[in-house]
């Protein structure tokens, strides 16, 4: 039997007993409307839903006339996977402030649990991915091998990302944004992508710290290519911030920025490490645990973005959120290059730190 949930006391004249309501596709679930003091007879509550391909409201109009105090319950129809916001207005009332809920509306339940499940598996390894490559650092007191400009494009990348997560994820304002620009849509940021980003971003900055630390042991500077670049990306991103803190573009173009430079700055960490590896014609002071953690984290990271994107019926969250997308496809494909260098090409010229 259906219980009904406790109602919050507030002055509006109609309150919705849950905010938010995940529902299976082509199921049904119900909830509340407490309907108070409403002194003309005529007056009707009607549900404006923002999708309605996606869910439908029944009834989607009640009389409410001359109500003192009274409970209805009403449907919520899951016809499409995605978003939608229902709004309660009150015809011929008044004193009703905006009053609405969310319904998301999901494939398969096993899915929202695998998604959840998934998205742990990467935020360890990928967190787990920055250990052993520090640990190698140290126990070297050295960073030949590595290449800077690699975890220089990665502490950028990794930035970038965390800004774009933490934003998105913590604004209601960006949030409202995002969702008029990609109807029907969900904030395509989970908690384990603010832990994760948050926490790569200190750890790449620990191991930039190594080569700082570092230098005086003949490790290469930082290339004329990524000092060009990292002058054009901070450049950039200055003149973004203060488009959008004059409000002549919205924060949300502001995040895009964001999440364009964090794509880019992924897809060319690589390049420096993998033609060093080349031209040395060996993988020294690279851990391939480092390698191997990162591989996992990329093929979990996508897997998850792919599993939200078909059990929800949005895809287009794949390019609202596309530096984890591309942070995921680059880790997979240029790390898979570094796994040949050291497993096949160059296996020969390894070592074991003791």
């Amino acid at each position: 039997m259906y219980k009904f949930p406790d109602l919050p006391h507030i002055k509006n004249e109609v309150t919705i007993s849950v905010d938010d309501l995940n529902i299976p596709l082509y199921a049904e679930d119900k909830f509340v409307i407490e309907v108070r003091n409403v002194n003309v007879s005529n007056a009707r509550l009607n549900f404006v839903v923002d999708n309605a391909d996606i869910v439908e409201i029944i009834p989607s109009s009640i009389g409410v006339g001359l109500v003192k105090v009274r409970n209805y319950v009403l449907r919520a129809v899951g016809k499409l996977g995605g978003r939608a916001e229902v709004v309660a207005k009150l015809s011929n009332g008044t004193g009703l402030d905006t009053v609405s809920m969310t319904v998301i509306v999901y494939k398969k339940e096993y899915l929202c649990k695998v998604s959840m499940m998934v998205g742990w598996v990467y935020f360890f390894a990928w967190s787990m991915s920055y250990y052993p490559q520090v640990r190698i650092n140290h126990l070297r007191q050295s960073v030949i091998g590595p290449h800077i400009d690699y975890f220089v494009f990665s502490f950028l990348g990794i930035a970038f990302y965390a800004l774009f997560n933490v934003v998105l994820y913590l604004v209601k304002e960006v949030q409202d944004e995002y969702l008029r620009r990609f109807p029907g849509s969900l904030i395509p940021v989970r908690l384990n992508d603010v832990l994760y980003s948050v926490h790569g971003t200190f750890m790449s900055l620990v191991i930039v710290g190594q080569f700082i630390k570092y230098e005086g042991k003949t490790n290469p500077p930082l290339s004329i290519t990524a000092k060009v670049i990292l002058g054009l990306l901070t450049a950039m991103f200055v003149v973004m911030f203060l488009l959008s803190a004059e409000a002549c573009i919205p924060w949300l173009d502001f995040l895009n920025f964001c999440s364009s430079a964090g794509v880019m700055t992924s897809l060319i960490r690589f390049i420096p490490q993998v033609l060093a590896n080349f031209k040395h014609k060996s993988v020294i002071g690279v851990s391939i645990t480092t390698v191997i953690f990162d591989i996992v984290g990329g093929f979990f990271s996508t897997l998850q973005m792919c599993v939200d994107s078909y059990n929800y019926d949005d895809w287009i969250s794949v390019f609202g959120n596309f530096t984890k997308f591309g942070l995921g496809l680059s880790t997979l494909l240029f790390d898979g290059i570094i796994l040949l260098q050291y497993y096949v090409l160059y296996r020969d010229k390894n070592y074991v730190i003791h």
